[in-house]
C-alpha cells in the first residue's frame, strides 16, 4: 500500500470544544465504537476530528465560533497522528518525529487558524498534506455525521459519483476528463476566437487586397501616363517635324509656282508690248487710210455734185436755149466728171476696206491687248496672293521650325527617342482616361504594399495557428475520447467489485440491491445510483420517498460496507448508522464491519452509537462518553 495508508490518528485532544472542557480520546488501528447516551458528547469526538482536518461547519455549527464551549473564548482541536516509519519510510517524510500534531485554534472573534507542533500553518498546508493520505472530512463517504445516513438518499446521484470517485482515489481520473474538456474547450474557443480572428483578418485581408490592386493598378497607370507623356512629348516632335516638312514642301510648291507666275507675267508684259507697238503701227495706218479716204469721198462727193450740178443747168440751159457751145461745154465738162467718178468711187471704195480693214486690225489687236492685260492683271493677282501665301507660309515655317526645336528639347529630356505613329491628339485622349482612371482611384496610401504583405503574412500566421489548434483540438478530442473511456471503465470496473459485496451484505439482510452508473457518456450528468428491494420485491432507486426509514440506512449501511477496501482514506467515521435499523440487523452491519476491516490493514473506523454494543473483543475498541457536570468525560472499557 502507499504511504498514506498507515497515517493513523493516535489521539484525539478536545479542549472547550463544545461540551468538553478537556478530553482526550484514544484511538486504534481497526474499529472504534463510542458508545453513551444521547447529549453525552459523543458526536463532538467525531465532529472535532473533522474540524481539526479542514472541515468548515457541520450540522451542529453553520459557524466554527460555534463549537466553542459556552463562555470561553478560544477552543481547541488537536490530533495526534502516527508518523513512525513503515518499512523504512514516514508518512510524512518531510517530519521526521513519530508523531504529527496538528491542531486547529477557534476564537469567538471569528479566527481560526491551523498548527502543526505549535507552529502557525495555512489551511491549504494541511489540506495539501492530508490530499496525500486521502483524508477529505466534507466527503460523506469516508466522514458521515450524525444525520447524514438519514440525508445521504437525498444527495444527487451526480454528488454521489464524486464522492465515491475521490473515496476511492478515482477523481484524478475525472479531473483528467476535465481537465482534457477544458483544454478541449479552451482550444475550441481559441479554434472559434481564431476563426473569428481568421474572418476579420480576411476582411481585413480583402480590404488591404483591394487597396493593394488598386496601388498596382495606381502604379500601372502611373507608369502607363509617364509612357504616354512621353510618347505625347515625341509625338508632338514628330507632328511638328511632319509640319515643318509640310510647310517646307509647300513653300517650295508655291515659290516654284510663283515663279512660274511671274515668268507667265514676263511674257503677257512682253506680249502687251509687241500689241502695243502694233496697235501704235495700226493707229497711223489707220488715220493715214482714214485721211484718205474722206479726201476720196469728198472728192468724189464734189465730182457726183458736180455732175449732177452741170447736169441740172444742161438740162435749165437747154429748157432756156443757152448756146450750144455753153451746153457742149458743160456736156464737156459733166463727161470729163463722169469719166472720172468710177475712179474716184473705186479709190473711195477701196480706201473705204482699207480703213474698215484697218478698224478691224485695231479692233483685234485692242481685244488682244485688253485679254492679254487682263491675263497679265490675273496673273499679277494670283501671283500677289501667291506671296502673300508664301509669306504666311514662311513665317509659319519658321514659328514651326522653332516650334520643333522647342518640342524636340522638352522631348529630349524624357529620354530616348520613341517611335509612335500616333497623333497627339490620341495620345492625349488616352493621357485624359489614364488621368480619369487616376483620379477615379484617388489617393492610396504608399505604405499599401507594406500594409498588405503584413496582413498577408499575418493571415499566414493565423492559418498555421488554426492548423496546430485544429490538431491540438482533434488530440484533445481523441484524449477526451480516452480519458473519458478509461475513467468510465475504471467506474465500472470499481462497481462490478462493489456490486458482488453490496449483494452479499444486502442479502445477508435480507434485502437485494446493486449499484448503477447512469449517463456514463456525459461525464457532468453521471451520476451513482443504489438500488435496493426487500421481500422480494423489485430493487427501486433510493430516494428519502419510496423507502422506508430502516430501509435506507441499511442500503447506506451496506454500501458503506461493500466500499470499504476501495476506500483510500486510513480514517472513515460514521455516526449512529444504524438510526431506524432494527436490532438483528444492526448486529450484522457491525459483524460484516468487522469482518471488512480484518481483510483491511492499516484502516481506523469510527463508529458512534447511542445503543448498546452487541459485540466486544480484541477486535473492537470501545469508547464510553458520559456527560458529567455539564462537561464531558471519556472511558476505554476495552482494549485492543
Amino acid at each position: 500500500m502507499g504511504r498514506w495508508d498507515v497515517l493513523l490518528i493516535r489521539e484525539v485532544i478536545l479542549e472547550n470544544f463544545m461540551s468538553y472542557e478537556y478530553g482526550r480520546v484514544r484511538l486504534k488501528p481497526g474499529l472504534n465504537i463510542v458508545c453513551g447516551p444521547n447529549g453525552a458528547g459523543k458526536s463532538s469526538i467525531l465532529l472535532g476530528i473533522s474540524v481539526a482536518l479542514g472541515q468548515a461547519y457541520t450540522e451542529r455549527g453553520r459557524r466554527l465560533s460555534d463549537l466553542i464551549r459556552r463562555g470561553k473564548d478560544v477552543a481547541r482541536v488537536t490530533l495526534i497522528l502516527d508518523n513512525s516509519p513503515r518499512n523504512g519510510v514516514r508518512p510524512i517524510p518531510g517530519w521526521r518525529s513519530d508523531t504529527f500534531r496538528l491542531s486547529r485554534v477557534l476564537r469567538v472573534d471569528g479566527e481560526y487558524r491551523f498548527q502543526v507542533n505549535g507552529k502557525p500553518v495555512s489551511k491549504t498546508e494541511v489540506v495539501g498534506i492530508l490530499r496525500n493520505f486521502g483524508v477529505n472530512p466534507d466527503n460523506m463517504l469516508l466522514i458521515m455525521h450524525q444525520g447524514m445516513v438519514a440525508s445521504f438518499a437525498y444527495v444527487s446521484p451526480q454528488e454521489k459519483l464524486s464522492m465515491l470517485e475521490e473515496a476511492v482515489g478515482l477523481s484524478s481520473y475525472r479531473r483528467n476528463v476535465l481537465e482534457a474538456r477544458d483544454r478541449l474547450a479552451r482550444l475550441v474557443e481559441e479554434e472559434k476566437a481564431l476563426d473569428r480572428l481568421m474572418d476579420e483578418a480576411k476582411r481585413t485581408l480583402e480590404y488591404w487586397d483591394e487597396e493593394y490592386k488598386r496601388y498596382l493598378e495606381k502604379l500601372k497607370l502611373q507608369k502607363t501616363l509617364e509612357a504616354l507623356k512621353k510618347e505625347l512629348a515625341w509625338a508632338q516632335v514628330y507632328k511638328a517635324e511632319r509640319s515643318v516638312e509640310s510647310l517646307r514642301d509647300r513653300v517650295e510648291r508655291l515659290t516654284l509656282r510663283v515663279r512660274r507666275l511671274e515668268d507667265e507675267a514676263s511674257k503677257l508684259g512682253k506680249s502687251i508690248e509687241v500689241e502695243n507697238e502694233s496697235l501704235n503701227e495700226l493707229k497711223k495706218d489707220f488715220e493715214d487710210a482714214l485721211d484718205t479716204f474722206v479726201s476720196y469721198e469728198r472728192k468724189l462727193a464734189s465730182t457726183e455734185a458736180s455732175v449732177s450740178l452741170v447736169s441740172r443747168l444742161m438740162d435749165e440751159f437747154s429748157k432756156l436755149g443757152v448756146d450750144v457751145r455753153v451746153l457742149d461745154l458743160l456736156n464737156s465738162e459733166l463727161g470729163r466728171l463722169s469719166s472720172a467718178l468710177p475712179g474716184l468711187r473705186e479709190k473711195a471704195s477701196s480706201s473705204r476696206y482699207r480703213v474698215e480693214e484697218l478698224e478691224t486690225g485695231l479692233d483685234e489687236t485692242y481685244g488682244r491687248l485688253i485679254k492679254i492685260s487682263v491675263d497679265k492683271a490675273v496673273v499679277e493677282e494670283r501671283m500677289g496672293r501667291l506671296l502673300s501665301e508664301l509669306r504666311g507660309l514662311e513665317t509659319k515655317l519658321r514659328s514651326m521650325e522653332e516650334e520643333f526645336k522647342q518640342a524636340l528639347a522638352e522631348a529630349s529630356k524624357t529620354g530616348s527617342r520613341v517611335e509612335t505613329d500616333r497623333s497627339p491628339q490620341d495620345v492625349l485622349s488616352d493621357i485624359r482616361v489614364v488621368t480619369a482612371k487616376l483620379e477615379t482611384i484617388g489617393d492610396v496610401s504608399e505604405d499599401t504594399r507594406q500594409m498588405y504583405e503584413r496582413q498577408l503574412k499575418l493571415m499566414e500566421g493565423l492559418r498555421e495557428k488554426v492548423r496546430k489548434v485544429r490538431e491540438n483540438r482533434r488530440a484533445a478530442e481523441g484524449s477526451l475520447r480516452r480519458r473519458m473511456a478509461l475513467w468510465r471503465k475504471k467506474v465500472q470496473a470499481l462497481l462490478e467489485e462493489v456490486n458482488g459485496s453490496y449483494l452479499s451484505i444486502l442479502s445477508a439482510l435480507g434485502a437485494r440491491g446493486y449499484v448503477k452508473l447512469v449517463n456514463p457518456d456525459d461525464i457532468d450528468r453521471a451520476g451513482l445510483e443504489l438500488y435496493i428491494g426487500f421481500r422480494g420485491m423489485e430493487p427501486t432507486p433510493l430516494n428519502p420517498y419510496t423507502q422506508s426509514g430502516g430501509e435506507r440506512s441499511v442500503a447506506v449501511a451496506a454500501f458503506l460496507l461493500a466500499l470499504q477496501r476501495h476506500i483510500k482514506s486510513p480514517f472513515r467515521a460514521v455516526d449512529e448508522f444504524e438510526v431506524h435499523m432494527d436490532v438483528r440487523n444492526r448486529e450484522i452491519f457491525l459483524f460484516k464491519l468487522i469482518e471488512v476491516l480484518k481483510k483491511t490493514r492499516d484502516v481506523q473506523y469510527l463508529v458512534i452509537t447511542p445503543n448498546q454494543i452487541p459485540v466486544v473483543g480484541e477486535d473492537v475498541h470501545v469508547i464510553v462518553v458520559q456527560n458529567v457536570y455539564g462537561s464531558s468525560e471519556v472511558m476505554e472499557v476495552a482494549k485492543a
